[in-house]
């Protein structure tokens, strides 16, 4: 978010404050992230249509996905799957994570709300349909998948 020279983290919070006050202070990067995620997440898809809330939704499950999942033995069960799936070793650097491995072992193992087979789903069909594809379609169809 830019205020006129500045880019914000959070309101109230600078990325240049960020960096050399609020990362070494508990309390404030507490605070920092509690007003991104309601300022610039939450408050705003309150009042927006579900389809612009669902992209927020999923803009803020990439956010707490990347900044959680960072080392390679977090997406290792994710990785396995994915191989009994397709059948077929990665064709990816295994010394990378990508975002969608980030994304599923967060929903999986951090959130704890889906399996490995509903995460893929909701990666692959929700989240890249709305997010890569501004395809609501997609994304609905896969909601009542889900939840059936």
């Amino acid at each position: 978010m830019r205020e006129g020279e500045k880019i914000l983290f959070a309101p109230g919070y600078t990325i240049k404050k960020m960096l050399e006050e609020t990362l070494s202070n508990k309390e404030q990067l507490k605070d920092a992230f509690k007003q991104r995620i309601y300022c610039y997440y939450i408050n705003p898809a309150k009042n927006l249509p579900s389809f612009a809330q669902a992209v927020l939704c999923c803009s803020l499950i990439d956010f707490l996905a990347d900044i959680r999942i960072k080392n390679i033995e977090q997406v290792k069960e994710y990785r396995e799957f994915r191989k009994e799936i397709f059948k077929l070793e990665p064709y990816r650097k295994l010394n990378v994570i990508h975002m969608g491995e980030r994304i599923i072992s967060f929903l999986v193992n951090e959130l704890k709300i889906f399996n490995l087979d509903d995460a893929y789903n909701f990666c692959e069909y929700i989240r890249n349909g709305l997010v890569h594809e501004g395809e609501l379609n997609v994304g609905v169809t896969w909601i009542i998948l889900l939840r059936n």
